[in-house]
């Protein structure tokens, strides 16, 4: 059986010095917008010898299906004017590189869908994909769950639809080790590297940092070095490789990992998992237009009806779409209150 991330019967270390966490990679999340990011650029400094091939020739952005001509029209004043693109960014929950080949699917459905031209937008965190909906350069989104939430408190972000995934609408945190590790469980990792995909990731990030707050530990002195690997799916093949003894990672990547590449898989394991939080949403600003919103809604929730949308899906691993119930993250909440409240 997998052990919970702090195994209780394991002494707890002193505490560290307090003070604000000095891991490698540390940024605010209101991190200015870069407009055009490359992916990993900030977290060059930050990585350990043998990182710099995870971060390689990621792609920022793809442009959907372009069905409207970019030529002028010869109609002149009687031309129609073609609708506004549809602007749908990703958060880097998996790398650019990963996400570009993934989500161009649902992009080309909804931009169908909606008969706009759908554009892709890709940044290289979570706080850069925030910013796209705050500033309202983007129409839609695909956020982290602690991005959503701080989101949602920083300007009302509002989650509309969520992915079912094998029926449920529900995911955790794996904490994972190279295989050959003797860790069973966080605590086990004092000292050691440690790798998250963001700072922004519930998955990745706040839930272990809250399981050390809690016995009284100083997350950012905890470990050794604290990589930030930009998405999960670096941190896992991070894992793999041994360039950190261990990482915290969204159970859907993890196992998405495991079904499409076993080596890589058999080359790490899951030593604790954390409890159930509700799915990473799709949002978008609170002041989209209603008519907008509604068309989305419809469409995504409508998407495995459709032959098209259901292979969309498929590839996706995702079931369906649904309306999300509000008190889905508050265990998300809780966790970012707890924190808000350590000294």
């Amino acid at each position: 059986m997998v052990a919970d991330f702090v195994a209780k019967s394991r002494a707890v270390g002193s505490n560290g010095p307090s003070g604000r966490p000095t891991h490698a990679g540390y940024w605010p999340a209101a991190a200015v917008l870069v407009v055009v990011a490359l992916a990993g650029v900030a977290l060059a400094s930050l990585r350990p010898s043998g990182l710099e091939s995870l971060f390689a020739g990621a792609p920022t952005a793809s442009f959907g299906p372009s069905s409207a001509s970019s030529a002028p029209s010869s109609a002149g004043l009687n031309a129609t004017v073609p609708a506004a693109p549809l602007r749908v960014a990703v958060a880097p929950v998996i790398s650019p590189e990963a996400s570009l080949g993934l989500y161009r699917g649902l992009v080309d459905y909804l931009s169908d869908a909606l008969g706009r031209e759908g554009i892709l937008l890709l940044r290289s965190s979570y706080s850069e994909t925030n910013a796209l909906v705050r500033l309202r350069q983007c129409d839609v989104a695909f956020v982290c769950t602690n991005a959503f939430v701080q989101g949602e408190r920083d300007f009302g972000m509002q989650a509309i639809v969520v992915p079912v995934v094998g029926g449920v609408t529900v995911y955790r945190s794996f904490l994972i080790v190279p295989s050959q590790s003797h860790a069973a469980s966080l605590l086990d990792l004092r000292g050691s590297r440690f790798g998250s995909g963001d700072l922004l990731s519930t998955t990745g990030w706040l839930y272990p940092a809250q399981l050390l707050r809690r016995q009284g530990l100083d997350p950012g002195r905890f470990f050794s070095e604290h990589v930030v690997t930009g998405s999960h799916d670096r941190s896992v093949r991070a894992t793999a490789r041994g360039l950190v003894d261990g990482a915290a990672v969204d159970s859907l990547v993890y196992e998405h990992l495991a079904d499409a590449e076993p080596d890589l898989a058999a080359r790490t394991k899951v030593i604790a998992k954390s409890p159930e939080f509700g799915m990473p949403p799709m949002v978008v600003h609170p002041d989209i237009a209603p008519k907008l919103r509604t068309r989305i809604v419809d469409a995504m929730t409508q998407m495995h009806l459709d032959p098209g949308g259901k292979a969309v899906l498929t590839s996706l691993r995702i079931d369906r779409f649904v309306v999300p119930k509000p008190e889905s993250w508050d265990a998300v909440r809780k966790l970012v209150d707890e924190g808000s409240q350590t000294p």
